[in-house]
């Protein structure tokens, strides 16, 4: 029997490579490959019909040249492989066998190109596995959803993240200039000639609007001066309010600051001009400060009349302004807006803990929520004034900003969160 020389070529029905020593199967019945010659029952896998073990062809004078070779292939007759390609007539229609390197073929089996049933049958003692993918186990599947899940969390937990600490970037951004705006507001210093102004204030845009009221004008403790200490610019000059007066207003203190910035510190208002106007709301009419009260509507403004305008947040939410001072005893009267004091009381403290200077605050990423009625406690939204006066958060005591709601809010200096009590911010 010839060795076989380790040439490879067509696989068996389990996957395994033929070896050949030069003859080439070659199926031309029905377009499949089929191993011929099997006696009826036999199994294409069975231990018996080993591909790559085929006996060669011998003489059928000699001992060996039998009808039919191991396995129930039929030998070719003699002589028939040394004159080109034979086919064994014993053999089923279409099984041809080239001839092999010295003119003596081999019978190579010609096997199906079906794979071995699923019923895990052996070939030649060892499993003989299918020919196509198995399917995954169900733990398979769960092992890699959970993974998938863990990697997806992770990826949105790392977008929310940046994402969050982009809008506060942004937040800052706007800050910077507003807080530009208001330092070139004190170097300006206009109204730095009237004392009430400066005492209440610091020298800094006022965060109320009664100044600019001609029948209301600074607050100051009584009694009264004889009038009233306007700083409109202009004698006929005179802040229009809808019909409920400075109750239905909202936002009173960043308007202020942005009123005062425009009437008295031209550079002042360019730098707020170059804040995106994305960042800015105009408040709805008739709200305006009108300089010439004698002409025009008192509805909508003219040409040379300023429009009140509210700042917001990269979430949308209006900044609050504080600038109302502590160093003198007369600021401790609030204004005819500020029941009870309470926001009089709340500036103190905050300018008090930013070392004298005016505080500008953002609520945050969860701003919307904070003032959605939602989330009001106490019948009252949880800003920097109910949270200062009421007794909630870890210390459980009045005079602090500790609410839960607050402890995401955005200030320029890190500092003044510290100072607060307030975890930093990323």
């Amino acid at each position: 029997m010839r060795r076989h020389t380790g040439h490879f070529g067509p696989t068996d029905p389990c996957g395994r490579m033929f070896r050949d020593t030069g003859i080439l199967p070659v199926a031309t019945w029905a377009g499949s490959l089929r191993v011929f010659g099997v006696p009826e029952g036999r199994d294409e896998c069975s231990p018996a019909l080993q591909c790559w073990d085929a006996r060669p062809f011998h003489d059928s004078a000699s001992p060996e040249g039998t009808a039919e070779a191991e396995g129930g292939v039929s030998a070719v007759p003699s002589g028939l492989g040394a004159i080109g390609p034979t086919v064994n007539p014993a053999l089923k229609r279409g099984a041809t066998f080239m001839p092999a390197r010295g003119g003596h073929p081999e019978p190579t089996r010609i096997v199906h190109r079906r794979a071995c049933h699923e019923n895990a049958k052996t070939w030649a003692g060892r499993p003989c596995h299918n020919s196509g993918r198995s399917a995954f186990t169900l733990v398979e599947l769960m092992v890699v959803i959970t993974v998938l899940t863990i990697l997806i969390a992770s990826v949105v937990k790392v977008s929310t993240v940046v994402l969050r600490n982009g809008e506060i970037r942004q937040t800052q951004a706007v800050m910077r200039n507003l807080d530009l705006a208001i330092e070139q507001f004190r170097t300006d210093s206009p109204l730095g000639n009237l004392s009430e102004y400066k005492n209440r204030y610091g020298g800094y845009p006022c965060d109320e609007l009664e100044p600019f009221i001609k029948t209301d004008g600074i607050p100051t403790k009584p009694p009264l001066p004889p009038v009233p200490k306007f700083i409109g610019p202009g004698r006929d000059s005179d802040l229009q309010l809808p019909a409920s007066g400075l109750n239905g207003v909202d936002q009173k203190d960043i308007k202020a600051m942005a009123l005062a910035i425009r009437l008295y510190s031209s550079e002042g208002g360019a730098i707020l001009d170059r804040i995106d106007a994305k960042y800015r709301r105009p408040a709805p009419l008739p709200e305006f400060f009108d300089r010439n009260t004698t002409t025009g509507s008192k509805t909508e403004p003219d040409t040379d009349d300023v429009p009140l305008v509210t700042f917001v947040d990269a979430w949308g939410q209006p900044f609050e302004y504080y600038a109302v001072s502590h160093g003198d005893k007369s600021v401790d009267t609030p204004a005819p807006s500020d029941t009870g004091g309470r926001r009089l009381k709340t500036a103190q403290f905050l300018i008090g803990q930013n070392r004298g200077r005016p505080v500008l605050v953002s609520y945050g990423p969860d701003g919307k929520d904070q003032f959605s009625a939602d989330f009001w406690e106490a019948g009252q939204k949880v800003d920097l004034v109910a949270d200062y006066h009421a007794a909630d958060g870890p210390k459980m005591d009045m005079g602090d900003i500790d609410h839960r709601l607050n402890l995401d809010n955005v200030y320029l200096d890190d500092g003044l969160k510290e100072r607060l009590g307030q975890p930093a911010q990323p």
